[in-house]
């Protein structure tokens, strides 16, 4: 039987055949970079930062808070108002730089806001120059 470990982000199992005790591996299932424990599954290293540190449950939390307004903005951009398209996309790309610099995975719902920034950015775009198109007509005639 295989052993394994489970992984600090998602409680998945990690496979230690072929990997060195001490070293880091990336879960197969979230993508983050796990230490290999060096005496047996038992042992638990907490997540590192790029500065070699553990990372902080709060970056955690604001990666996920981030990503969730993000969300929150694409879509009220969306459905209610397209100005809040712009302010999606900051927070998106904010929850995307904070998640890379704890070293997470970047949450979908950050991507998820992205995107529904963008669609609505873009509806505000069309929508502002047709408004143009329109009174530029009414003006000539």
């Amino acid at each position: 039987m295989s052993q394994s470990f489970s992984c600090h982000y998602c409680d998945g199992p990690i496979p230690l055949a072929g990997t060195q005790p001490g070293g880091r591996v990336t879960c197969p299932h979230c993508g983050v970079q796990a230490d290999v424990p060096a005496r047996g599954p038992e042992v638990y290293r907490p997540p590192q930062a790029r500065g070699g540190g553990p990372v902080p449950a709060f970056e955690a939390t604001a990666v996920n808070d981030a990503g969730n307004t993000a969300l929150l903005f694409g879509i009220l951009g969306l459905v209610l108002c397209q100005l809040l398209g712009p302010i999606a996309i900051a927070k998106g790309n904010q929850a995307k730089s904070l998640a890379v610099e704890a070293g997470l995975p970047v949450p979908g719902s950050a991507n998820a806001g992205l995107i529904l920034g963008w669609i609505s950015t873009g509806i505000m775009i069309l929508s502002a120059a047709f408004f143009c198109l329109i009174f530029g007509l009414a003006a000539i005639a």
